[in-house]
């Protein structure tokens, strides 16, 4: 499904699938490989893909109808302005944000996610005990995001060894990419305080 600002069409999503499942947030999904192996083998878990690019939308939603999957759920806007009408406070069981744009370029540089207001704003809508889970190749975002998760009081220190709780895990196409020409991998987990 689809969502525009002015639709109700996720929460009518999330209400008719029972308020009472747990609910996964990936911002970013792009091709959406993580996002659509994690309904198929969490069929009772809810799934919020919310991306900026609607034809990357549009090609998950033909591949969340190929694969009749119930479970999923895609925006195309952006996460700051998309997840407070999403979801309700404390709702997500995690987050996932992996292999984000290069946010060196000039022209990402408007949709950096990872500042002290928007972790604020993520932890709000993140249940205790969540996960949030990071992934990038870019070793300066990643330095920045665990900095800014320690200076956090929302979030507990990164933990790597919370990722096992994300198996079978589906590396997304950048992942790939990246092992595949010998780059560095980061990752990132912690729990909502």
């Amino acid at each position: 499904m689809l969502d525009t600002p002015e639709s109700k069409a996720a929460a009518q999503f999330l209400e008719s699938r029972g308020a009472a499942r747990a609910i996964e947030l990936e911002i970013g999904p792009a091709r959406a490989d993580f996002i659509l192996n994690r309904a198929r083998h969490e069929p009772d878990t809810l799934f919020l893909g919310v991306e900026v690019l609607t034809a990357a939308v549009r090609r998950a939603l033909m591949r969340v109808a190929r694969q009749k999957l119930a479970n999923v759920w895609f925006c195309d806007d952006d996460v700051r302005f998309a997840l407070p009408r999403l979801c309700t406070r404390r709702s997500l069981a995690a987050v996932h944000v992996l292999f984000p744009d290069p946010w060196w370029k000039r022209r990402h540089q408007h949709r950096r996610l990872m500042s002290p207001p928007f972790l604020s704003m993520l932890a709000e809508h993140m249940a205790p005990g969540s996960l949030l889970h990071v992934r990038s190749d870019v070793p300066e975002f990643m330095a920045w995001t665990g900095w800014l998760v320690e200076q956090s009081p929302d979030f507990q220190p990164p933990d790597r060894s919370l990722a096992c709780r994300l198996q079978p895990y589906q590396p997304t196409h950048r992942e790939l990419w990246c092992r595949s020409h010998g780059l560095p991998i980061s990752v990132l987990c912690c729990l909502r305080a």
